[in-house]
């Protein structure tokens, strides 16, 4: 009975450092194994080695020569740095009507002739009306700058009435810039064979000025058109 007891504690003691010794094995080949791996990587990067065939790094992808392209430098000018427009030098005169321009020179007048899309007709400046004519299709206009200007819708015809027209204006009275000067029926005029254009000339009677005149072809009522000088 003795020696059968000592037989199995003997036995339990073997089997109980045999547990223990694989148990250990595997915990130091685990141990080798993690740090085997982290010296192959450090010497890699030691030696200027990228790593290859990794799944845990992503290898950034490089783009193709022709796509990297230097950015485009664009230069922006402050407002203090743009170039000012330059314009005629003279007193600027506005366009009585809107419509197709075109220069009038001859017979001892030069201006602008307008052929005009509505059947209004504005002051080009502020000033004076000095004349107005007995049909009321024309008038003198003094502006506060000293030039006179004749303005005129429609043609000079003794056989014209001034049931054409219709003036908003008396002869005397003081105008700013805007104000509506006349009224015509464009249609009736047409109708019955007469010109419906509006000119406005410079009176130059008593001096000669230097007229310049907007390239524009077509300008809108106010618009700038004339400078004198």
């Amino acid at each position: 009975m003795g020696i059968t007891l000592n037989i199995w504690i003997f036995s339990g003691i073997i089997g109980t450092a045999y547990i223990l010794g694989y148990l250990m094995s595997r915990t130091m080949g685990r141990l080798l194994a993690a740090d085997n791996g982290n010296g192959a990587q450090t010497a890699e990067y030691e030696m200027g080695v990228q790593p290859l065939d990794r799944p845990d790094r992503e290898t950034p992808v490089q783009e193709p020569e022709e796509r990297q392209q230097e950015p485009i430098q664009r230069r922006y000018r402050s407002r203090q740095h743009r170039e000012p427009q330059t314009r005629p030098a003279g007193h600027p005169i506005a366009s009585p009507a809107a419509g197709q321009l075109e220069v009038l020179s001859g017979q001892g007048r030069r201006g602008v002739l307008l052929s005009p899309e509505s059947d209004q007709v504005y002051a080009p400046a502020a000033g004076k009306i000095i004349r107005l004519y007995p049909r009321g299709n024309e008038f003198l206009l003094k502006t506060d700058c000293g030039v006179v200007l004749r303005i005129q819708a429609g043609e000079r015809d003794a056989e014209m009435t001034e049931d054409y027209f219709r003036p908003r204006i008396v002869q005397n009275e003081f105008v700013g810039k805007g104000k509506l000067l006349l009224e015509y029926d464009r249609e009736a005029l047409a109708r019955d064979g007469y010109d419906t254009h509006v000119s406005m000339t410079v009176e130059e009677e008593a001096e000669s000025y230097n007229l310049s005149v907007t390239g524009s072809l077509w300008v809108k009522s106010g618009q700038d058109c004339l400078w004198v000088l």
